[in-house]
């Protein structure tokens, strides 16, 4: 009997130790983006092309080190995932997959100033040991992609 309540009460504290490693995060992640045409925009342009949109079911990527979590926002701009330790960052799938933003054409770009934005997070995620949760709102604000700092010399800049 004694014997059964040790085992009990050891795979009590294992299963306890490991999930006091373990936090939850959820985020609310949007966007907007300028008005990128060439024509002088109207007030109404330009305040339309600068309001938030939520990150509707996108894939974002966790990276620590050599771990990888990816997740997909809902309707609404969320996600919510369980992470284990610290030191994780936020990337969007550009920059995980080391391609051009927006699906751009890589031959638009220099490669060792992509290389650089590829490195850059959208939020690095610390936890404290007193905080087991992040709940939290993150907004991206986008370029028009011929002002991007990676863009070639030379490419056409609308008018």
């Amino acid at each position: 009997m004694k014997f059964g309540i040790a085992i009990i009460s050891l795979f009590s504290w294992w299963f306890m130790g490991c999930k006091s490693n373990e936090h939850a995060v959820r985020l609310t992640l949007s966007y907007s983006r300028p008005y990128c045409n060439g024509a002088r925009p109207t007030p109404d342009m330009e305040e339309a092309a600068n309001q938030r949109h939520p990150f509707a079911n996108q894939m974002f990527y966790f990276v620590n080190g050599t771990k990888v979590d990816s997740v997909r926002t809902d309707a609404n701009g969320i996600l919510k995932t369980q992470l284990k330790g610290n030191g994780w960052v936020v990337l969007e799938g550009w920059q995980y997959y080391k391609t051009a933003p927006d699906n751009g054409n890589m031959a638009n770009y220099k490669k060792e100033c992509l290389e650089e934005e590829w490195r850059k997070t959208i939020a690095p995620l610390l936890f404290t040991t007193a905080k087991k949760s992040v709940d939290t709102a993150i907004h991206v604000q986008y370029k028009c992609p011929f002002a991007h700092p990676c863009v070639k010399d030379g490419i056409p800049i609308p008018e």
